[in-house]
């Protein structure tokens, strides 16, 4: 069964977009109004960390944003094409394969940590907004999206549900055996191009520093975002 879904799924991508601009550009107007210089995070926090602690913290940020990536390529590997980008809740097959055995939303977690990496270019006013209004939203469509498989897969996922966390992975305790279900880690990348040119921008923006912040690093961003829009037409023309 495929569901039709509620618009917040439907435009899940344009909302999370949003959560990042709302979230820079209200942390700057809180960081001004608070009588701060609008210093990124990873600056106000790498300057207590010793002679080498801004560029300790850029490499945080950037681990961060490419955990999320990894993540999110190692959950999309297990996705027919066209699920990951689809404007409606699928719930014709139960994943339990991957990085399903230890969280039922690895694609979600990626996106808070990504959420956390990028975050940290806003100052910390904005890291703040944008974590929180990215953890916020990922649990609606969490909240959601369990709505529907309740419904498709009763006991099945009730079942699953107990024995996966709903986010944060258990460091320890049993796993529940896999679905066998076969990765695709190619078209998990071509579904994941554009969390891929986030993680290259901050990638850059550790490795650059202190040249960083020039018109490189905006250009990395603006492909992030056209590589994103690639990827999902391409996920859903494999599809």
């Amino acid at each position: 069964m495929n569901a039709t879904a509620p618009w917040e799924f439907r435009f899940r991508g344009y909302v999370s977009f949003l959560a990042y601009a709302m979230g820079f550009f209200l942390g700057y107007l809180l960081s001004f109004a608070l009588g701060g210089r609008g210093v990124p995070t990873f600056v106000a926090v790498g300057q207590h960390l010793g002679a080498h602690g801004v560029q300790i913290a850029a490499w945080v940020a950037a681990f961060l944003t490419c955990a999320g990536f990894g993540l999110r390529w190692w959950g999309s590997s297990y996705h027919r094409a066209g699920v990951v980008f689809s404007s409606r809740i699928e719930t014709g097959s139960l994943t339990a394969g991957g990085p399903y055995r230890y969280t039922r939303n690895p694609l979600y977690l990626g996106n808070i940590l990504q959420a956390i990496g990028i975050g940290f270019l806003a100052p910390p006013p904005g890291t703040i907004l944008v974590v929180v209004l990215m953890t916020a939203f990922v649990y609606r469509l969490i909240v959601l999206e369990e709505r529907y498989l309740h419904t498709a897969w009763g006991e099945a996922y009730a079942a699953y549900g107990q024995a996966v966390p709903r986010l944060l992975p258990r460091p320890i305790g049993p796993r529940p055996q896999s679905s066998g279900d076969a990765p695709d880690y190619l078209r998990g990348f071509v579904t994941e191009l554009g969390t891929f040119g986030f993680a290259v921008a901050m990638l850059y923006l550790a490795i650059a520093l202190p040249r960083a912040f020039s018109g490189t690093l905006a250009a990395l961003f603006y492909a992030a975002f056209a590589l994103f829009v690639i990827g999902g037409y391409l996920n859903r023309r494999l599809s």
